[in-house]
């Protein structure tokens, strides 16, 4: 009977789920597929983290 019990508290445990790998902060509604749909987040996240480095605001002036 005690072998029981261990195996009930091992099913019972909480496992910590993994990270939020990526949140997609807009909706799409129509005929897009996914690779249509997710191209313009991803392009706009590569052209950010490009941009990390720079020194220079929109407009060209120092920051």
């Amino acid at each position: 009977m005690g072998e029981d019990k261990k195996a009930d508290k091992k099913s019972k445990r909480i496992v910590p789920k993994a990270p939020v790998q990526m949140i997609v902060s807009r909706e799409y509604v129509g005929t897009q597929t996914v690779t249509e749909a997710f191209i313009p987040i991803i392009s706009e996240d590569i052209r950010k983290k490009i941009a990390e480095g720079d020194t220079f605001d929109k407009e060209g002036l120092s920051a």
